[in-house]
């Protein structure tokens, strides 16, 4: 099989693929073009991480610009794409350390939300990272927020 030119005008690497976003291990969540239109669609500037344990599932809604828990949404100047760093969020929820990740997402009423693949976690009891395995310690159970630990305070 011989070799093919590619046209540069036929612009392959932006292939009909649906809204998705890129969760890279440092907790900063780059957003395809896709993605970023739903974003500005639903006016977020200031976005709430929100997390389903049960379902492995990450949700995006609007803050409001007072509300503490909100991150900031940076789109770039021309538009096609968005960045949010939620620097703790890997570890919360128990992802393991290794190359960025994609994670598709759809959109439910005013959120926009995706599933993470149970490939991507530790299992319980394992460490998630280097320095979790180094120390003997185990990251991102959830600290004081995770319910499995409410009782024992």
């Amino acid at each position: 099989m011989g070799y093919k030119v590619l046209d540069s005008s036929e612009n392959t690497h932006r292939a009909a693929i649906g809204p998705m976003f890129q969760l890279r291990p440092d907790g900063v969540m780059r957003f395809n073009v896709t993605a970023t239109q739903e974003l500005r669609k639903l006016g977020i500037e200031r976005a709430l991480v929100l997390w389903d344990m049960e379902k492995r599932k990450v949700a995006f809604s609007a803050a409001p610009p007072d509300d503490h828990r909100a991150y900031k949404v940076a789109y770039n100047r021309k538009g096609n794409g968005a960045q949010l760093v939620a620097r703790t969020f890997p570890r919360y929820v128990g992802l393991i350390a290794g190359p960025p990740i994609r994670v598709g997402l759809q959109l439910q009423g005013k959120m926009l939300e995706g599933e993470i693949g149970p490939e991507f976690f530790s299992p319980p009891g394992k460490p998630v990272n280097a320095k979790a395995e180094k120390t003997g310690r185990r990251t991102g159970t959830g600290g004081r927020n995770n319910p499995a630990q409410a009782g024992e305070q």
